[in-house]
């Protein structure tokens, strides 16, 4: 984000998979990269919400793979029409909704000519949305998708782009 999307011309590690798929032949021969993080939200020392990525990732020109796990949760607050859901004994929490998102991706590379590389992505998607305030689960779905990326090396100069989700999006949950 503090880059502007500038990310997309300079990734040159197994990450590229995600941030541009182009970009994996400016890489080293083998790279593997690891990674989780947490980040909870607050608004007035109340917790509103959190997200939890974690990715693995390795690849080699001309291949590369990936798997990459969301989960964004949005906590809101009790109001007065919100009753407890069951099996609680405090009204403090209103509605919890919980995005669970997994990413396998497998990243092929190819080189158009000195200088210009083309990558794609192509990922399976599963998620599934989980309410607190419903006793339904919702069943997790998948679907598949691709990103491509481009990158152009000359010199000291990099250009990069990438379209992501070449397909339909993505909706999980309740249609």
């Amino acid at each position: 984000m503090g880059m502007g999307g500038a990310f997309v011309a300079v990734a040159d590690d197994s990450t590229a998979a995600w941030w541009n798929p182009g970009a994996l032949a400016a890489g080293p021969f083998l790279d593997v990269a690891a990674g989780w993080s947490r980040t909870d939200f607050r608004q007035s020392g109340q917790q509103r919400g959190r997200t939890a990525p974690a990715a693995v990732s390795l690849s080699t020109p001309p291949v590369g793979v990936s798997y990459y796990r969301f989960r964004i949760t949005n906590i809101q607050p009790a109001g007065p029409t919100v009753t407890p859901p069951a099996g609680r004994e405090d009204g403090r929490v209103g509605v919890v909704q919980s995005l669970r998102l997994h990413e396998l991706g497998v990243t092929l590379l190819k080189t158009v000519f000195s200088g210009v590389h083309v990558g794609t992505t192509l990922k399976f998607l599963r998620g599934d949305v989980e309410h607190t305030s419903s006793d339904v689960g919702l069943t997790p779905e998948g679907e598949f998708d691709a990103d491509l990326g481009v990158l152009a090396v000359a010199g000291p100069w990099r250009v990069g782009g990438v379209v992501k989700n070449l397909f339909e999006a993505a909706e999980f949950g309740e249609g």
